[in-house]
């Protein structure tokens, strides 16, 4: 988690040079709430606020790539579901080439792939949402997402919780589907109690 010693703020500055844009945006959009008491007090109810937001994360196309980014690294985060963006990332950020920039840390698909980032999710219940005719797939289509999906589902299975991952593949474009957005949510959040889930 990137908190100083006293589990306050997200130092979202440190990792700047590791994500260069991403977290810039992330700091610039969804942080519009920041604290601006005065007291340990007023910190503290803006803390919990925030660890409320936190709790729960839903995002498509360049919001998704914030959720599965801030999941990744953040373990408040208690359930995520990302849409329009899991793919590898040489097809969909590389080949095709007009993405922006800020989609991916540079060089770091040498290394790992999206699947692995979204990963470190595991076992936290995780919605993916994919569309078939989906530009952002790449050259390769959904062979390229379903690769990444593959290295995640592998990573459930590894805690035994295949039931807190969910693959929605729908038809379509890029675009965000909600009609079974419900359920999906509904069968993700039934966990046991010490889980902190539901």
């Amino acid at each position: 988690m990137m908190t100083d010693e006293r589990m306050a703020l997200p130092k979202i500055q440190a990792v700047y040079g590791t994500l260069p844009s991403m977290l810039k945006k992330f700091d610039k959009y969804a942080r519009k709430d920041r604290f601006s008491g005065h007291t340990a007090g007023e910190f503290e109810a803006w803390r919990g606020q925030i660890r409320k937001l936190l709790r729960e994360l839903l995002g498509f196309s360049g919001g998704g790539m914030q959720t599965l980014w801030l999941s990744a690294l953040d373990d408040r985060v208690k359930l995520a579901a990302v849409s329009g963006y899991l793919y590898g990332f040489r097809d969909s950020l590389l080949t095709l080439n007009r993405n922006c920039s800020c989609n991916y840390v540079p060089h770091l698909w040498e290394h790992l792939d999206m699947g692995d980032i979204a990963s470190l999710l595991a076992p936290r219940p995780f919605l993916i949402q994919s569309c078939v005719d989906d530009h952002l797939n790449g050259p390769r289509g959904m062979a390229n997402v379903t690769e990444q999906v593959d290295i995640v589902r592998q990573a459930y299975a590894l805690y035994k919780a295949e039931n807190r991952l969910i693959h929605e593949i729908c038809e379509g474009g890029h675009q965000w589907h909600k009609e079974h957005l419900k359920e999906h949510l509904k069968r993700l959040t039934i966990g046991k109690p010490e889980d902190g889930i539901g």
